[in-house]
């Protein structure tokens, strides 16, 4: 086994999860930005479950 491979592969997986966050938290907030009052609230408890309520704040 190539072990410089196995880290390279490791350090593309761990940078393209970090990547796919980044998308999904600029989703998210382009969602609850564009959310009404009631939305807001409803779509937070729903991030939430997913943990992804630590970038969002639903006023």
């Amino acid at each position: 086994m190539n072990h410089n491979s196995t880290e390279a592969q490791v350090f593309m997986s761990a940078t393209m999860a970090e990547a796919t966050k980044s998308i999904l938290k600029k989703i998210a907030q382009e969602l609850l930005d564009n959310a009404d009052s009631k939305g807001k609230h409803e779509y937070a408890a729903f991030l939430n479950k997913f943990g992804l309520t630590s970038f969002t704040q639903a006023n």
